[in-house]
Formats: C-alpha cells, sequence, structure tokens
C-alpha cells in the first residue's frame, strides 16, 4: 500500500511538472504575440484540468487577442477571474468587448485595468483603445444597410485578384506595375479610366505613408504631389478615386477612427485645390480590425472592399456588396443591430449575381496575381519610358505642391453609356448627377501641376506617346 501510495505521488509530481512546463512554454508564445500557437499548447492542459485559472486565462486572452474565439475566451477569462487569477483580465474583457462592439463596456474595463496596472506600455495601449471606443460611439450610431453578393477569403498577395471592376472604373494594380523603384513594390494603386493619372501612397521621412499622385503631361509624366486636405498623423493608403473626379476613397489608421485602419471618403474641392475634411464610413464598413481598399464601380452598381475582422493573421476576407440606391443608413437601435450588419452576411436572394459572377471567373480555379488591362499592357509596350519614372526623391513635406506651373493637358471625354447622362452616380451617402460629376472632374483635372524636364530621351518617347494618342 505504501509503495502504491509513494507510485501515485511521484506520478502525479512528474505530471504536475509536465503541466508546469507545458503552461510556460503557452505563456512563452502568448507573449510573443504567436496566439494560435498558444492555443494550442495550453489547450490540452485545459482538457485534463478545466478547472486550472491559469490556463483557463491565457487560453482565454490569445483566443481574444488573436481572434480566434472571442465568445470563448471571454468565458475562460471571466472564470480565471472567479477563481481568483485576476492578471491583466481588465485589459483583455475591454479588448474582447471592443471588438464585440460593446463600447461602453469596454471603456469601464480599460478604465479598472489603468487603476490597477504599474504596466505603462499596456497602460498606454488601454488608452488608446479607450480613444477608439470613445470615437466609435457616434460612428456606430448610424448603420449602412448593405446586400453582400460574395466574400473571398484570400491571402495578402492574392488580394487583387477578387476585385473585379469594370473597365470604365479604371485599374487597381500593384506599385511594381508602373514604378521602376523606390518605392514599396507590394503597395497599392489606382489608375484613373483614361490612363491620366496616379494615385498611390509613399512612406515620409517619419516612415508614415502618405498620399500622393502624378499625372500624365504632354512630354511624359509630372511630378508627384501630395493630396491635398488629407493630412494626419497615420498612415494614409490605397487611394482610389471614382470616376466623377472629385470622390475618394482611402484607408488610414490615423486618430478617430474605430481602430486598425478605417476606409475614409474624401471630396475634392476644385476651387480650394484640396480635400474635404474625411469621413469615416462606419459600420459595417469599418470595424475596430483593419478594413481598406474599396472599390466602388456604378457601372455594374457593385462594391468591394477587404478586412481581416472575421479572419486569422495569414488572410483576409474581400467583401462584394449591391452599390446602388439601395445603400442607405439608417439608425441603429441596439447593438445587436451593429453587430449584426457587421457581420456582412451573404443574402441568399443574391444568388443569381453570385452564380454569375462565379461562372464568368471560373469554378475552382484559385486566385490569381491580378493582371493588367490589355491597354496598360499595350500602353506600357509602346511606350514603357512613360512608366519607367526616374527614382522618387524623400517626398516633400506634407502638403507641399511644387512651384512652377504648367497645366496639364486636358484628355478627350469619352463617349457615354446609353442613359449615362441622366443616371445617378452612388458614391456613398451621397449621389451626384453625372452631369455634375463631369463638371467637378474637369475642374479637378484641368489642375495646374509642376512639370520637371527630363533628358532628351523621356522628350522625345514623350512627344512620340502624345503623336501616337493624336
Amino acid at each position: 500500500m505504501i509503495r502504491m501510495g509513494m507510485a501515485a505521488l511521484m506520478t502525479s509530481a512528474l505530471m504536475q511538472a509536465a503541466t508546469a512546463q507545458d503552461i510556460k512554454k503557452g505563456i512563452s508564445l502568448f507573449k510573443d504575440g504567436k496566439y494560435a500557437e498558444a492555443v494550442a499548447e495550453i489547450e490540452p492542459i485545459v482538457r485534463s484540468n478545466d478547472r486550472d485559472a491559469k490556463a483557463n486565462y491565457y487560453m482565454g486572452a490569445a483566443q481574444i487577442c488573436g481572434n480566434i474565439d472571442i465568445s470563448e475566451g471571454m468565458k475562460r477569462v471571466k472564470f480565471a477571474q472567479i477563481k481568483g487569477f485576476v492578471g491583466d483580465s481588465h485589459f483583455y474583457l475591454g479588448r474582447a468587448y471592443q471588438l464585440t462592439y460593446e463600447f461602453e463596456q469596454a471603456i469601464q474595463s480599460y478604465a479598472r485595468f489603468a487603476k490597477t496596472s504599474k504596466d505603462d506600455k499596456m497602460i498606454r495601449q488601454a488608452e488608446l483603445y479607450t480613444a477608439q471606443c470613445e470615437a466609435s460611439i457616434p460612428l456606430a450610431n448610424k448603420i449602412f444597410s448593405i446586400n453582400v453578393i460574395d466574400k473571398y477569403r484570400v491571402t495578402a498577395d492574392s488580394l487583387l485578384a477578387v476585385y473585379k471592376p469594370s473597365h470604365e472604373v479604371g485599374h487597381i494594380g500593384r506599385n511594381d506595375e508602373f514604378f521602376e523603384s523606390d518605392i514599396d513594390p507590394d503597395g497599392v494603386l489606382y489608375i484613373t479610366e483614361r490612363g491620366d493619372a496616379v494615385y498611390f501612397s509613399v512612406a515620409n521621412g517619419a516612415g508614415k505613408d502618405k498620399l500622393y499622385k502624378i499625372e500624365k503631361l504632354l512630354d511624359g509624366w509630372g511630378d508627384m504631389t501630395a493630396l491635398a486636405g488629407l493630412e494626419s498623423e497615420g498612415n494614409d493608403r490605397m487611394p482610389v478615386m471614382m470616376t466623377d473626379g472629385t470622390t475618394l476613397y482611402f484607408s488610414s489608421d490615423r486618430a478617430g477612427g474605430m481602430g486598425g485602419f478605417d476606409i475614409y471618403r474624401a471630396t475634392y474641392d476644385p476651387e480650394a485645390g484640396s480635400f474635404g475634411q474625411p469621413v469615416n464610413m462606419g459600420v459595417p464598413f469599418n470595424s475596430a480590425f483593419d478594413d481598406y481598399l474599396f472599390v466602388g464601380d456604378e457601372y455594374r452598381k457593385r462594391a468591394w472592399f477587404a478586412s481581416n475582422r472575421h479572419t486569422s493573421a495569414d488572410s483576409v476576407m474581400v467583401y462584394e456588396i449591391v452599390w446602388d440606391e439601395s445603400v442607405i443608413r439608417n439608425f441603429a437601435q441596439t447593438t445587436e443591430d451593429i453587430k449584426r450588419a457587421a457581420q456582412l452576411e451573404i443574402n441568399p436572394e443574391l444568388a443569381h449575381l453570385r452564380n454569375s459572377v462565379r461562372s464568368r471567373r471560373g469554378a475552382a480555379r484559385p486566385p490569381q496575381r491580378h493582371q493588367r488591362p490589355q491597354d496598360v499592357r499595350i500602353r506600357n509596350q509602346r511606350h514603357a519610358d512613360l512608366h519607367r519614372l526616374a527614382p522618387l526623391q524623400q517626398p516633400r513635406s506634407q502638403g507641399h505642391i511644387p512651384q512652377g506651373i504648367r497645366p496639364a493637358r486636358h484628355p478627350r471625354q469619352p463617349e457615354p453609356r446609353d442613359g449615362a447622362e441622366t443616371q445617378d452616380l452612388h458614391v456613398g451617402p451621397d449621389r451626384r448627377r453625372t452631369q455634375q460629376s463631369r463638371a467637378g472632374r474637369a475642374g479637378h483635372r484641368t489642375q495646374n501641376i509642376h512639370h520637371r524636364r527630363r533628358g532628351e530621351k523621356d522628350r522625345e518617347h514623350g512627344a512620340r506617346a502624345g503623336a501616337d494618342e493624336d
């Protein structure tokens, strides 16, 4: 009996030692931000002893921070609290509330954490999250009612493969399709439908991405100019100009957003020569996660945008939605209304639209790298020098417009589609008549910009390009 009892004690001690070693590894993975690996490491411990407060605490915190299972993570962290293992539980519960649109409760949890914590770094993070929650409350009061046609889970490098706007909208591509060097090759740029302007972002001296454009002149491409009126202390990326020439969508992690990158809309004022105050698109376009790259197609009545709110760290979800007069903004009556809208569930009544899109793309074909439209590819072959810019210099001070004025070439107006003269173009919450939009486009695209003379070869090719176009 004594020997059996000793053996049982030794076995129990060995199991506890092994468990302690396993939980240490899981905790280390959690602190390194490897949340999925931490959950995989701690889960067997919780299964063998579901009353282990420490194991439940770290597994729950990892589930919340890694957006793995926020609901279950909250239950585990609360259980650890009840069992006396508090730790930074108020911080993680605050984060869980924030990610599930319970902003008031999130603010309260962050406040409790800040009162008791001695970790300055986490306190600063809690203050940032609190500011995001405070900004989110008015943004979530009114929510857009949208119909989701389909959604596509893709990797970051295949993101553009599922964006399928019509040719008239312009071209969404990667920087390396246009720029030769001195710019992030994987960044996203937008080329207008006429191919006469390129919108993109580039890092400034402080390492923050800012929005710029360049325009095509008679003898080549002009200098890059900052998009005035959109300045911020954060990162601004992925600008896309609507065909009205005045409405710009872009993504930013600037202060005043819901968290991560949010989608913003700004309107260009030709008289002021700058954009007005950017407007956060709110719910359901934005969330506490990263939301970005909105592309609207008023011809096909579709729009696309990306978010990682429902994905793991190695993927992103692209949502294809109906983009017409049915997109309206209403007051949210309850938090459940906000949560329901933010889920972005596919509307089963739009199956006919979804099937038609898939049949054109080809069934089971995996996403491939986005190809340039045929006209852009041919233009590059004929006038490759126009797309081989001199190395970009470090951007000038934010919002700076270079001195020395030369008017940009005013391109010919495209042939209107049937009914286009009276068609309402939906560009977010506001709709503008095509005729008014064209007036704005003309004012915007005849803006004077700076032109730097290049070498003789550039001028020869530029002149040849102009002759070919004429």
